[in-house]
């Protein structure tokens, strides 16, 4: 959800990429992944734009839910990472 609403703010996948470190590939198959799990297309491989219909419709709550999710997330992977390296 992070690299879907990054390549909104960024335009582009290959800017979403450098941003990110990683490849437009990589940036193409996250979204690729987003688009199967939601059921819907989110993107369009066109040169003047990134984003379908679709896509622009859920910005807002994508956008939401990555602001929501995150930090929680992130304590959770923490709390992993303790546990693992308690063992």
């Amino acid at each position: 959800m992070n690299v879907f609403v990054l390549a909104v703010d960024e335009g582009s996948l290959t800017a979403t990429g450098r941003k990110l470190g990683r490849s437009e590939a990589a940036v193409s198959r996250a979204i690729a992944f987003l688009e199967e799990r939601v059921g819907a297309a989110l993107s369009e491989a066109a040169p003047t734009h990134l984003i379908c219909p679709q896509g622009r419709l859920s910005v807002p709550k994508s956008r939401g839910f990555a602001d929501f999710a995150a930090p929680r997330l992130k304590k959770q992977f923490a709390q992993l990472r303790k546990s693992i390296a308690a063992r």
